[in-house]
């Protein structure tokens, strides 16, 4: 049987809620070409916290 993926949507009244996987999500949709705008329409959430998701160094977070 082939995975799939549902997409819940849920709006998030503080920054800190956003879990740490979709904001490494969110960055990587950046990397791939999606604005900040474009993100911040999709996930529900202010610009402000997807341009500090996007911008944010990872190289210490573990990917797995």
């Amino acid at each position: 049987m082939a995975k799939f993926f549902t997409w819940i949507e849920q709006t998030y009244t503080e920054q800190a809620l956003v879990p740490p996987r979709l904001q490494t999500h969110i960055r990587e949709l950046w990397l791939q070409g999606a604005s900040p705008k474009e993100l911040a329409a999709t996930f529900l959430m202010p610009l402000e916290w997807v341009e500090e998701f996007v911008r944010r160094d990872t190289r210490d977070t573990p990917t797995h």
